[in-house]
């Protein structure tokens, strides 16, 4: 009997392993979970960026059957990467794909301050009726962008002219792609309303694309292995944050947090990398608050950027995962890991991280005192920690990679079928 169903060629662009970037890893499991959920009838041609420099990790990339990966983007060149959008175009008119399907920052991936050369990488799509969707990884809402500037050490009236400017690039963006779905924690995401109504978007066109979750509880085994590859003591109380070190972070509210309940039986790991020369600057004002506080000792800084194995080792080997950052734009991926991997987990209530008050732990943000008791609950009291344990594997259990999966196949046939009208998919 003779299928129904239509191959689909995707043409995703992406940054993509070994990249240094979260879209990268993202990239790779959404590729994977399509091929491991049998969904043998779509192929994705993905684009991406140069490899410079090789790694262990570019074997996985080889590993996915239902992919092909094609490195034109030169990253390393400002000019190159500003002009990529040509490149890019012309190779996806010789793919000739059913669809060009986009992860996107907003930043400077594509070129320009946000990927302004997107837009002309866009037209041209439209020029041939190639329909565009785009996965949008972090969500920039008009007080995000004025608070980013005024950090920068802008006054008020550059503030306003960059709100202005990045409302217009979106209305265009969004104008030229078929579909926009943003990358959510939850469904159903009171973000994407306000993403739509703030930017005053049309909402057919804003879609959701909840962040999946790969359900694998860690077992008692395999904590105390990854406990035992650290070397810090088995018996030890690990508590870990990371992220790139900046400002917006609040790294320095977890530190004042952490010196109120250090013992000598408690470490805490900060993983991540200072990118700008100001953010070597709060690194430095953190390091010298430890110090002040009398827990230089007990705090380890992994200042680099902390490879996607690696901080799933940490992950595992920690007892407590802690976010205080003070501005969430995008839905974390190792958030998500940890979440499946059923590690207690402690938040500020800022962007798509307030929206999971009912799975994780969540505090506001700058309150060194909740996060304090925050904290302390879960080391001190094991029916609560087990409580929330028990919680973020239900939910893990019911996000997983599939439902991702089965949301975006139809966005893919949806548009497909417009285009098509009369074929079936």
């Amino acid at each position: 009997m003779k299928s129904n169903i239509i191959p689909l060629k995707i043409c995703l662009i992406t940054p993509f392993p070994p990249s240094k970037k979260g879209e990268a890893e993202y990239a790779y499991d959404y590729v994977k979970a399509f091929y491991e959920n049998n969904i043998y009838h779509v192929y994705f041609h993905i684009i991406t960026e140069k490899v410079y420099e090789k790694t262990e990790r570019d074997a996985r990339v080889f590993s996915i059957p239902n992919a092909k990966v094609e490195r034109i983007i030169n990253s390393n060149s400002i000019i190159s990467r500003n002009l990529s959008f040509l490149k890019i175009f012309l190779r996806v008119c010789q793919i000739r794909p059913h669809i060009v399907h986009v992860t996107y920052g907003p930043n400077t991936d594509y070129g320009g301050r946000i990927g302004e050369p997107l837009i002309l990488l866009f037209l041209g799509l439209k020029v041939m009726r190639i329909p565009i969707i785009v996965t949008l990884h972090s969500v920039w809402l008009p007080r995000d962008v004025k608070n980013r500037v005024t950090e920068l050490g802008h006054g008020g009236f550059i503030a306003k002219i960059a709100v202005a400017y990045f409302s217009f690039f979106t209305k265009v963006f969004t104008f030229l792609a078929d579909k926009i779905l943003i990358l959510t924690t939850i469904e159903k995401s009171p973000i994407i309303t306000a993403y739509a109504s703030l930017y005053r978007l049309p909402e057919n066109k804003i879609g959701e694309e909840p962040h999946g979750c790969k359900f694998n509880p860690i077992s008692v085994d395999e904590e105390k292995e990854a406990k035992a590859k650290l070397t810090l003591g088995e018996d030890k109380k690990i508590l870990l944050s990371f992220g790139f070190i900046r400002r917006d972070k609040g790294f320095e509210f977890l530190i004042k947090a952490f010196s109120k309940i250090a013992n000598e039986n408690c470490l805490l790991i900060i993983a991540g990398y200072p990118k700008l020369n100001e953010d070597k600057s709060y690194l430095f004002s953190l390091l010298k608050l430890s110090e002040t506080l009398g827990v230089r000792d007990k705090i380890i800084f992994d200042i680099r950027y902390v490879p996607n194995d690696k901080l799933k080792e940490y992950i595992d080997a920690a007892d407590i995962i802690i976010f205080p950052y003070l501005r969430n734009v995008g839905a974390s991926g190792s958030l998500h890991y940890a979440i499946a991997r059923g590690k207690p987990i402690v938040a500020t209530e800022v962007g798509h991280m307030a929206l999971m008050k009912n799975i994780i732990i969540t505090v506001p943000p700058k309150d060194v005192l909740k996060l304090t008791n925050a904290i302390s609950k879960l080391l001190t009291d094991k029916e609560f920690a087990e409580k929330i344990k028990i919680r973020e594997l239900e939910y893990a259990r019911t996000h997983d990679w599939s439902r991702v999966i089965s949301l975006n196949l139809d966005v893919y046939r949806n548009i497909v079928k417009s285009k098509y009208l009369g074929k079936k998919c």
